[in-house]
Parts: C-alpha cells; structure tokens; sequence
C-alpha cells in the first residue's frame, strides 16, 4: 500500500520536474517565440498553473485510492472542497491583487495544496505515515540511505 503509493507519486513526479522547471523559468519566452510575440502574456498563465499541474500530474495516477479504498463519500467532499477553494482563489485573488496572472496563481497554489490532501490522504489509507515520505521518497528514488 504505503510503498506503491510513494513509488507511483515519486515517479510521475520525477517525470514532470522537468517539463515544469522549463515552463517555469522560460514560459513566457517560448509562448512568444513558437506562437508569436502576442502570445507571451500567455506564457505568463502557463508559468503561473506551474505548482497546480505539477501536483496533479503527479497525485492524479494514485487518486483511485477514494474507490478502492471505497471512501466515495471522501472523494465527493473533496472535490466540492477543491471547487469552492478554487471558486474563492479566483474571485479573491483578482480582487486583491487586482491582476489577472495574480489571481491564477493564487488558485495554482491552491489547487496544488489541494492535490497534497489527497496525497495525504492516500498515504493515510494505505497505513503509512505523512512524516515517512520524505524518507520513503529518497529510497524510492534510489538514494543510499546514510547513517
């Protein structure tokens, strides 16, 4: 349970520390750049939903757990949870900030802290431990544990 759901996170997460490192450091230069110089505003949306996707790509393979595990009721009061946060993000984050990309990232956040709820809540049913994960994801990963 606790190791399958650490090997599954650890590794999709590996696969897309990349394609989100790039997007976050030069989004906004290859929007102009393969789409056209009007498009780079774009690029700034698409850096801003960086920490969202990143979380959801890589907790999204392992949100079964709510059926198999069989806590549908679980998985329904999230997802009202992450409409209303993402409805509140949005609406308050324009508000504040008074700036659209600002009120994007405001939700991307969000939305990824969202994503490490169901992580948690994974690894709670799969009897494991929230504070293991750091260690658990290292040897998952492939790092000699030292002593």
């Amino acid at each position: 349970g606790f190791v399958i759901v650490v090997k599954v996170f650890g590794f999709f997460l590996v696969l897309i520390a990349g394609p989100m490192l790039i997007l976050t450091l030069w989004a906004p230069t290859l929007f102009g750049w393969i789409m056209g110089p009007g498009w780079a505003e774009s690029g700034r949306f698409a850096r801003a939903l960086v920490p969202m996707y990143a979380m959801k790509f890589a907790v999204q393979p392992i949100t079964r757990a709510f059926l198999v595990y069989e806590r549908q009721l679980g998985g329904l009061l999230w997802q009202g949870s992450y409409f209303l946060v993402a409805i509140a993000c949005l609406v308050t984050g324009r508000w504040v900030f008074g700036d659209p990309v600002a009120a994007v990232w405001c939700y991307s956040w969000a939305a990824g802290l969202m994503y490490l709820v169901v992580l948690a809540l994974n690894i709670h049913w799969a009897g494991g431990k929230l504070g293991e994960l750091p260690k658990r994801l290292r040897c998952a990963l492939g790092a000699k544990e030292t002593v």
